[in-house]
């Protein structure tokens, strides 16, 4: 059965106060947990501007792989192009750990 959803994009943003509480960890195990077994995605991904380092940690110790820095591939809320370190995680990764 093909998937209905090949690939699906996530994102999280939380407040200083909550941080290093391993509440994001929490979340995005939950949210990768739910994508593939209640929704059947192939593939989930996510990204983080370099200088967000703990981002990155959280997408790492929820199973997802560095996979590379693309230039200039998001516009912040200020107008600005940034570059993003993106992650991925795939069906068959997650369900053959």
């Amino acid at each position: 059965m093909r998937n209905k959803y090949e690939m699906v994009e996530v994102g999280y943003c939380i407040g200083k106060k909550w941080w290093n509480n391993g509440i994001a960890v929490e979340a995005l195990n939950k949210i990768i947990e739910y994508l593939f077994n209640e929704v059947s995605v192939n593939r989930i991904e996510a990204y983080h501007v370099p200088e967000n380092r703990n981002s990155g940690k959280v997408m790492i110790k929820c199973g997802m792989e560095y996979e590379g820095l693309i230039k200039q591939g998001f516009k912040n809320n200020k107008g600005k192009l940034c570059d993003i370190e993106l992650y991925g995680i795939i069906a068959n990764d997650y369900f053959n750990k």
